[in-house]
């Protein structure tokens, strides 16, 4: 019998890679170290580098199987030149617990909750799919999901 549990496939490979953004110049840092004799060492300047693309908390998160397993947060990546990604979830395949597939948006949650409640009002359930509003190269395949 296999261990129900919820996995994490992420980001496609090309969502990782498009997220990770370039490396560049931070800041030059510099260091100074006090000894107990007095001496005064100091280290640098030395450059720091970091991703052009800031990540942080998107404000949505999805739930594994299990409450006790928690909630994961899903997250917004804001490009140098203004862009704004968001991660969502693709697809919850079930293999021995749900996988979940995440895929980039460059609509924010609200909007698309937003043309969610005015297909319901209008009567036109499922027809806002996660594909209709995700960046086409982050989508895991089909034959990816099908294969969890």
């Amino acid at each position: 019998m296999g261990i129900r549990m919820t996995q994490h496939a992420g980001l496609n490979q090309w969502a990782q890679d498009f997220v990770r953004g370039e490396q560049v110049l931070v800041c030059h840092e510099k260091i100074e170290r006090t000894y107990p004799d007095g001496r005064v060492e100091t280290i640098g300047p030395r450059p720091v580098r970091g991703s052009s693309v800031r990540k942080e908390e998107g404000g949505e998160f999805y739930s594994g199987m299990f409450e006790e397993e928690g909630r994961w947060l899903l997250y917004k990546y804001t490009f140098p030149n203004g862009s704004v990604y968001w991660e969502v979830v693709q697809a919850e395949p079930w293999s021995s617990g749900p996988v979940i597939f995440l895929a980039l948006t460059a609509f924010p949650p609200e909007t698309v909750r937003f043309w969610r409640g005015e297909l319901e009002r209008q009567g036109c359930e499922g027809y806002l799919e996660v594909q209709d509003y995700c960046v086409p190269e982050s989508l895991w395949t089909d034959e990816e999901l099908a294969n969890a």
